[in-house]
């Protein structure tokens, strides 16, 4: 039977603490949490008597969640979005759909690159396979220019209420 955990510490105003009812699988989780919109559970593995990070699942409430559409259009807000949306909303959506979504996994063994984020709860395959393939990419210009494409393409399309299709998105 595994122990309870263990009460959390506080620190500036965060409670962090560890789980090791996992332990069977050579398991620990480490936490931080600052609020419900904001906290960090990092997946540590032993190894040959040593815990080593393996992932941290992140939620970062300072970057955009886009909303549930179906909320957008049940409330008749589409209209009124699209008429005052300006180029910082659409960096927003990108931001938050793709390069630094907010619900985010960061693989630290055997890759560590903090910059990579692998998005989670994304539904949509399209979107999520979208997604690897901005984040996977090692290169940070052609990551940088990606991000700039997709903010013009979708500002132009947007205003010219044109229809997307998957090649030209996929550039």
């Amino acid at each position: 039977m595994a122990d309870y955990p263990k009460h959390p510490t506080v620190e500036n105003g965060n409670f962090k603490g560890s789980l090791d009812a996992a332990s069977n699988l050579n398991l620990m989780l480490e936490y931080s949490i600052s609020k419900s919109s904001k906290f960090s559970v990092q997946f540590l593995y032993n190894l040959n008597g040593k815990f080593e990070l393996m992932w941290v699942h992140d939620v970062d409430d300072q970057y955009f969640n886009f909303p549930n559409s179906l909320f957008i259009m049940e409330h008749n807000k589409r209209n009124i979005a699209l008429r005052e949306f300006k180029p910082n909303d659409i960096e927003s959506v990108i931001d938050g759909l793709l390069c630094h979504p907010v619900v985010h996994q960061h693989i630290e063994s055997p890759i560590d690159k903090h910059e990579i984020r692998i998005g989670s709860g994304i539904e949509n395959a399209f979107l999520f396979l979208f997604q690897l393939r901005y984040q996977l990419c090692p290169f940070p210009d052609k990551r940088t220019a990606e991000r700039d494409r997709l903010i013009n393409f979708f500002q132009d399309a947007i205003r010219k209420k044109e229809t997307i299709t998957i090649n030209e998105l996929m550039g």
